[in-house]
């Protein structure tokens, strides 16, 4: 198998630059999927696969063997064993268990936990569904970004009727 460049304004890999796996030292799947796009003998040892695009139990971007030979890096456990098809389909197929993946990115972000091993030849994998926090970090720095250059408009909030939040009785 080899990787394409493609276009993030087209939905399917077409004729262009192609890498070996060999070549590659990173991946990124960005996929929404039903059948994995990249297994294990598709990546060279030493390498590093992000995976964020598919964020839903029925869809996967990897195969099974490369979620069991690689170390699993999450940005959310409970997220990403609830919404993760990728380790989810390999949970069912016996290829990984829930306690494999090795570090949430903000275990590693603080210290607690550490990163790649250093270990020669080892995969790492980086799963992403996607968590508030992440956007909201996002935002602002989007925010703060246009605030220093004096871009955009301050729209304020509408007004909300508290009860419209109220449990149901």
């Amino acid at each position: 198998m080899t990787s394409s460049f493609v276009s993030p304004r087209k939905k399917n890999a077409e004729d262009g630059r192609q890498l070996s796996p060999e070549q590659a030292a990173a991946a990124a799947m960005v996929a929404e999927a039903k059948a994995p796009g990249l297994a294990a003998a598709d990546v060279s040892d030493g390498a590093h696969v992000n995976a964020v695009g598919a964020s839903l139990p029925r869809i996967r971007e990897l195969a099974s063997d490369l979620v069991r030979r690689a170390e699993v890096f999450v940005d959310g456990r409970q997220a990403a064993l609830h919404n993760a098809g990728d380790l989810l389909t390999a949970i069912t197929e016996g290829a990984f268990a829930p306690g494999d993946t090795r570090a949430e990115i903000g275990e590693i972000l603080l210290g607690r936990l550490p990163g790649h091993s250093g270990t020669p030849g080892e995969v790492t994998h980086f799963k992403s569904v996607g968590l508030a926090v992440q956007d909201t970090l996002a935002a602002v720095h989007v925010w703060r970004r246009a605030s220093e250059r004096r871009l955009g408009s301050v729209v304020p909030p509408r007004s909300m009727r508290t009860d419209q939040f109220a449990p149901e009785a």
